[in-house]
């Protein structure tokens, strides 16, 4: 038997405290400025070592490497000084707005991590569609920010966070728990998954879950990426559902073009390039951070969404931009949204990266949510998610919009 799918519940998860341009700029300046302080001690360390070296101490080898280290880093600082309003330590609250559009974005606190968020939106999207724990047959979590880089998985942690046993009657019961990663594809790549299972009759329900601390994978150090980027949660509740299906194979559309792994990448902490003390150490590099080519990625995702995305997308659902009531993109960026929408004018879309940032894996539920809690999107809506992402990665569907309850129960 073939099922269709239902969407019973959604909810967001969001840190409590917000962060202005103005307190990101303030909090950049202060970094820079213990930076150099630090560096200005470590320098007095080691002269005084070098003073009390014997000649022949063993020593000397690693006093050499670390004055090496320091004497790169101070000539890495004096050239970046001499930028002036160029320097990647500075930046205002005009000049975050201008180039992002942004105003604020929620940063998890440091004892905070990507379960936590993605739990609290979770429980509430549990108890908006009257599903018992006891009955949740799978947790897909779609996140680029694990809580632990290769185990245990993050949707496991949330499964425990949930309280949702693993055992029925002194039995194993099945729960599929699976982490997925595809950038900032991952929601509507673990969506698509999420569906296939259900459709296939393999599971009678999935928590959906997209949810990201990206501040924790950004260089505290450099403007250029730190002030794009969010953390926060979106969870939505699946049912396999006989007589009604809010999407359809034909709906889903993806692709991924690996020529351009390079212009959004993490260079090190994968197998290909393990992380060091010095990549760790040096604010001008940090390879284990999120690196991007901003203007290159800017140009040639708009081009590809625009002209070649959405409209084959339409074309394979057999539907027309006048069937889709809402269009909504991965908040990347409102300007590359923009340019996007030019080809589009008559089409309505809506954007909140203004208040969250790109929150990646939570951008597109983020939407969602907010855009149902304002009433443009109602029942039998067709709403357009258009996603695209590192590799580069993109990947669009088409739903209806379920019928929801207009409060969520509160706990008893």
């Amino acid at each position: 038997m073939i099922y269709g799918a239902n969407i019973t519940g959604i909810e967001i998860g969001l840190p409590k405290e917000a962060m202005s341009n103005q307190e990101l700029a303030k909090a950049l300046s202060k970094r820079q400025e213990r930076i150099e302080k630090e560096l200005q001690e470590k320098e007095k360390v080691l002269k005084k070592i070098e003073e009390n070296l014997s000649a022949d101490s063993l020593v000397k080898e690693w006093l050499e490497e670390e004055k090496r280290k320091l004497n790169s880093i101070k000539g890495k600082f004096i050239k970046d000084r001499e930028k002036g309003e160029g320097s990647q330590f500075v930046t205002s609250e005009g000049w975050i707005e201008d180039r992002t559009k942004i105003k604020q974005r929620y940063i998890a606190s440091d004892e905070q991590a990507t379960s936590d968020l993605a739990t609290i939106a979770a429980e509430n999207a549990l108890r908006m569609s009257g599903l018992k724990k006891d009955k949740v047959e799978a947790i897909i979590l779609a996140t680029v920010t694990p809580d632990y880089f290769t185990s245990p998985a993050t949707s496991a942690i949330i499964q425990d966070n949930l309280k949702i046993s693993f055992k029925l009657e002194n039995k194993l019961r099945e729960i599929f728990c699976v982490d997925m990663t595809s950038a900032c594809t991952s929601f509507t790549a673990a969506l698509f998954l999420s569906y296939g299972l259900i459709r296939a009759g393999l599971r009678k329900n999935v928590l959906l879950i997209g949810a990201d601390v990206m501040s924790r994978v950004l260089s505290p150090y450099d403007r250029s990426v730190l002030p794009i980027f969010g953390d926060g949660a979106f969870a939505m509740v699946l049912e396999a559902s006989q007589g009604l299906d809010l999407f359809s194979p034909d709906w889903f559309f993806c692709g991924a073009d690996g020529s351009k792994a390079q212009r959004i990448i993490v260079p090190a902490g994968g197998s290909r390039l393990p992380v060091t003390e010095e990549i760790i150490g040096d604010p001008f590099d940090q390879r284990h951070k999120v690196k991007m080519e901003g203007n290159q990625v800017f140009k040639e995702i708009v081009s590809r969404v625009k002209n070649e995305v959405i409209p084959q997308a339409l074309e394979k659902a057999h539907l027309q931009l006048k069937d889709i009531k809402l269009l909504i993109f991965h908040q990347a960026n409102q300007r590359m949204t923009e340019a996007i929408m030019k080809r589009f004018a008559e089409s309505q879309t809506y954007s909140n990266i203004q208040r969250y940032g790109n929150t990646t894996s939570a951008s597109v539920g983020l939407c969602l949510f907010e855009a149902w809690q304002e009433g443009i999107l109602k029942a039998d809506d067709k709403v357009m998610l258009v996603t695209f992402g590192g590799g580069y990665t993109w990947l669009t569907t088409i739903f209806r919009w379920p019928y929801l309850p207009e409060e969520i129960p509160k706990p008893k």
